[in-house]
């Protein structure tokens, strides 16, 4: 036991106590006091905010110039899909509309069972695409693209999922990005997103904003040579790379979270310079959960998986040999483990502050110092969330539209009493999967 406890990494253990002596205040002490969670959620969630901010800020204007590269990487793009025959001619007339078409196309079929191996060998006799057809047995996304990258000849291997649909210059982004940077390991494109399930409904909405200001977050981290997540649903990795870090974990409930954790591991331990970045030049759209039920359940598996990688990775924390992903990223991480838990607690200590004003007759609904904070809070975030949206369209060489800066401005006033709660909730619901053990795709 004594030997289990000092393998927490101390970052983890100082916020699990945190997150208790919250739970305590509000139990047991009245006024602002009672709020500890609440002051301690916004003060670590408004200074990351600062950071990212500062991080992601393009301090230099750099010119666009067209690069003449003597040789460029060759590009083989893998499609791995269970039963997704509704997208499959909508992914690859995105992939054939490409101005630079990748060498080698892989549709990995794993094991479906709606026609959709009928459907892709008709694309295959019509297109002129390199399409390539793999069908196997169902075993899972890691294990089929196990299966299936090391039969692919070129030098750089993008992931694509099959309801992710490139724009058209994605593929050459990339190509370019991976010839000017040798030491590229890893590299991912922007996502916009899309409900197919329920176009244009409220979860759409609040999902586009929330990626918008996870993009600004990874560019902030790239920037510092921290960046730890690149979306599987378009990434593109060299072939040397994924060849020396064995591929895909077939264990892990996020492939491309723990990916990057072995790649990072790898540099670390055979002295490597290999680079984890954002391309900001290849876009794609992706489709996203548009109701309640698989919205927690895509929470519940990506926290679970979180919570699994970084325990499993918990001597990189605070490892100087990574660099800032040591010294910051991976801390911060384990912060992260309890935030849902932290989230939560800070709701019902104001849900508790409004019970007493309807109930009990207090004479204020919120104590003033309170009030501030919570004022203060939605400030930044108004601020945060309107630079996140000017930066995301200017990579995209675009104006923001009008409706769009109304919708971030109600998004920020209605988000923390309502989308948030619902990413804490299945959050917590990861928690209670690692715990119990569960797993469900």
């Amino acid at each position: 036991m004594r030997a289990l406890l000092f393998s927490i990494p101390r970052s983890l253990t100082f916020a699990v106590a945190l997150w208790i002596l919250s739970l305590c205040s509000l139990l047991l002490l009245s006024g602002p006091l009672s709020w500890v969670a609440g002051f301690v959620y916004v003060t670590y969630d408004t200074l990351l905010i600062i950071f990212v901010a500062s991080a992601s800020f393009e301090r230099k204007k750099i010119l666009k110039q067209e690069t003449k590269l003597e040789k460029l990487p060759t590009i083989g793009l893998m499609i791995t899909a269970r039963n997704e025959v509704r997208v499959i001619s909508r992914c690859l007339e995105a992939i054939a509309q490409q101005t630079d078409i990748p060498e080698e196309v892989l549709w990995v079929d794993d094991g479906s069972t709606d026609g959709s191996l009928l459907r892709l060998n008709q694309w295959q006799a019509h297109t002129r695409l390199p399409l390539r057809v793999l069908a196997k047995g169902n075993s899972g996304k890691a294990s089929a693209m196990n299966t299936a990258w090391p039969t692919l000849k070129s030098e750089v291997l993008i992931t694509l999922d099959a309801d992710t649909i490139l724009e058209s210059g994605a593929v050459k982004a990339i190509r370019k990005a991976f010839a000017l940077n040798p030491k590229l390991a890893i590299s991912g494109g922007l996502l916009d997103v899309h409900s197919f399930e329920r176009p244009g409904g409220i979860f759409e909405r609040f999902q586009r904003f929330e990626y918008m200001r996870s993009f600004i977050a990874r560019k902030a981290w790239m920037n510092t040579r921290a960046l730890i997540l690149v979306s599987g649903a378009f990434a593109a990795y060299r072939k040397s790379v994924l060849q020396a870090v064995g591929g895909f974990d077939p264990t892990s409930r996020v492939e491309d979270y723990e990916l990057t954790h072995r790649i990072y591991r790898k540099a670390a331990e055979d002295g490597e310079e290999w680079d984890v970045e954002i391309c900001t030049e290849a876009w794609a759209t992706t489709d996203v959960p548009g109701c309640l039920a698989s919205l927690l359940k895509q929470r519940e598996r990506w926290f679970a998986g979180f919570i699994e990688t970084h325990w499993q990775n918990r001597d990189l924390v605070g490892n100087p040999k990574l660099g800032n992903l040591g010294r910051w990223m991976l801390p911060i991480k384990s912060v992260d483990m309890i935030q849902p838990l932290l989230g939560l607690t800070a709701f019902a200590g104001l849900v508790a502050f409004v019970y007493k004003f309807i109930f009990a007759g207090a004479l204020l609904l919120i104590p003033q110092l309170v009030g501030v904070v919570l004022a203060v809070k939605i400030l930044v975030d108004l601020f945060f969330h309107y630079y996140s949206i000017y930066a995301y369209y200017s990579w995209k060489n675009a104006r923001v539209p009008l409706r769009t800066w109304c919708a971030s401005t109600l998004s920020t006033f209605l988000e923390p009493f309502s989308f948030q709660l619902l990413r804490h909730t299945g959050a917590l619901m990861g928690w209670v999967a690692v715990i119990t053990r569960r797993r469900r795709w």
